[in-house]
């Protein structure tokens, strides 16, 4: 069976050597995407020939390739026994316009022309499935992730240091004063206290005094 190929712009319909041999056809078959009107699957290709092979080469139920002309415009024709294929309808192509072929993958076809291929010609089976990727999925920028939120660093001890735990106040700090320390005002010195001391102040004041009497005696007789 032919290869389908897939690019931004054509589809390319790759053929055997056989396959060009019968269909009298050089090359492989170039589609332009924006001729493409049209893809059915369909189950029995030969129901859909129309017209006379010129130039092809046809035996009836085993084999029909080339180019075949009818009223109706220009196929081109590649068809083995009863196997499914595709019928692509074209509007526009300089050569064609329709293509008869057999292929196991039609709905690999249709998917892929729905899908934004490269610029390199790709199987539109691996375009189906994703094994290839695709012009748009190529521009799309990646997510940006969420950056995690900095960590506080933390300082650094010196070489050889050994850290210290933090200390928590002393119990004996929160404790308050008892009532009966608390601020209160001066309380006067008791009665006993103050004769005490104004006894003991006499006997000095008596001494005084004799000593300036002797003094100003001596004075005296000094004088005479």
């Amino acid at each position: 069976m032919v290869t389908l190929l897939l690019d931004s712009t054509r589809l390319e319909i790759v053929l055997s050597a056989t396959e060009r041999l019968l269909a009298f056809h050089k090359g492989n078959v170039i589609v332009p995407r924006d001729t493409i009107a049209k893809v059915q699957l369909i189950d029995d290709p030969w129901s859909w020939l129309r017209g006379i092979q010129s130039p092809g080469t046809r035996l009836p139920g085993v084999i029909a390739m080339g180019t075949w002309k009818s009223v109706n415009g220009v196929d081109f024709v590649i068809v083995r026994r009863r196997l499914p294929g595709v019928v692509i309808d074209l509007e526009g192509h300089p050569e064609f316009q329709r293509i008869v072929l057999n292929t196991r993958h039609g709905l690999a076809l249709i998917q892929a022309l729905r899908v934004d291929a490269g610029e390199q010609p790709a199987d539109v089976v691996a375009l189906a499935t994703g094994a290839v990727p695709t012009a748009g999925a190529a521009e799309e920028p990646p997510a940006d992730e969420p950056e995690a939120p900095a960590e506080a660093e933390s300082p650094k001890a010196a070489p050889g240091a050994v850290p210290v735990p933090a200390r928590s106040p002393a119990p004996h700090a929160r404790r308050s004063l008892p009532p009966h320390a608390r601020s209160s005002p001066p309380q006067p010195d008791p009665p006993c206290l103050a004769l005490s001391l104004s006894r003991a102040l006499t006997p000095s004041r008596a001494q005084a005094t004799s000593r300036s009497d002797d003094v100003a005696l001596r004075r005296r007789r000094a004088a005479s």
